[in-house]
């Protein structure tokens, strides 16, 4: 366990260095390469695509990782079945971005950055909304198997696709002026989300057998059915002995209060909590480009 946390706990750091220096550098490249005007449209763009990347993604990843490692410990087919649900609410979120994003982008531009240069920009960077939810998603869960691997690899290939994809645009590309060369900008980060999604797909496949099994996918106990684990008062107080109406002393719940059998995790279960509110969101911060 202490090997397996400091392990996951390296390459995350070291991961996270990297792709800090990797977007440092790009945004040096993208200021030479845009100049003072393009840049300033850049970030223009940013600042509304932000936005609703927050309502895509917001959560999603630590909630997935919080309830995928509970359900990991009940059973193998409520798991299934609560990444089912997981994956549909973050494609649907992603969704209602991109088509919000998409639509609102002529109008966000002229009313509310004041440069209509920007539609285009904001319009192909929806694009990538649907893919970055359920990247989210997808991030949760490997997480909560304790699995940083993936999500390692899919954000370095994820950078080096933007950067390799900008680089090509900007270089050689016919871009005939600051709006359709930041819109190359912003198409790059779209495509490179997708890919990105795809990484993360095809490790799923492989860990979904471990995970999972052969179980169907089944529907997930509601949250009143949930145990929650037995707390008493450690000390005296205005409720210490008193009796809940089944008998049972109050702030006590749960089959291990009853004397009932207790589950336990099956495979790695929700050990992998250690690591949930560290590396269950956006593991490296916001998109540099």
């Amino acid at each position: 366990m202490g090997q397996s946390y400091l392990k996951n706990a390296a390459l995350l750091t070291g991961a996270d260095i990297l792709l800090r220096l990797a977007g440092m550098g790009l945004r040096i490249y993208l200021a030479n390469a845009l100049g003072g005007e393009g840049m300033g449209l850049y970030q223009l763009v940013l600042a509304v695509y932000a936005l609703f990347v927050t309502l895509a993604t917001a959560g999603v990843s630590v909630a997935a990782t919080r309830l995928m490692a509970e359900e990991l410990a009940r059973g193998r087919a409520q798991a299934r079945g609560m990444l089912v649900r997981l994956a549909g609410t973050g494609l649907l979120l992603g969704a209602a971005a991109m088509a919000a994003q998409y639509g609102l982008a002529g109008a966000a531009a002229r009313w509310w950055l004041g440069d209509v240069r920007a539609a285009g920009a904001l319009r192909v960077s929806a694009f990538g909304m649907p893919w970055m939810a359920l990247s989210a998603v997808l991030r949760g869960f490997f997480i909560a198997r304790r699995r940083v691997e993936p999500n390692v690899l899919s954000q370095l290939v994820e950078q080096s696709v933007r950067i390799g994809i900008i680089w090509y645009a900007l270089e050689w590309g016919n871009a005939p002026d600051v709006s359709a060369r930041c819109t190359a900008v912003l198409a790059a980060t779209a495509v490179s989300e997708a890919v990105s999604a795809c990484i993360l797909l095809l490790f799923y496949r492989g860990e979904a057998v471990r995970a999972f099994g052969a179980e169907k996918a089944r529907r997930p106990v509601a949250g009143g059915g949930r145990a929650v684990p037995c707390q008493r008062p450690a000390h005296g107080g205005e409720h210490a002995g008193a009796r809940l109406p089944d008998g049972l002393p109050a702030g006590c719940r749960g089959p291990q209060c009853r004397g009932g059998p207790v589950r336990k995790p099956e495979g790695d279960g929700s050990a992998s909590a250690h690591l949930s509110l560290w590396a269950a969101g956006e593991p490296f911060g916001v998109a540099d480009a």
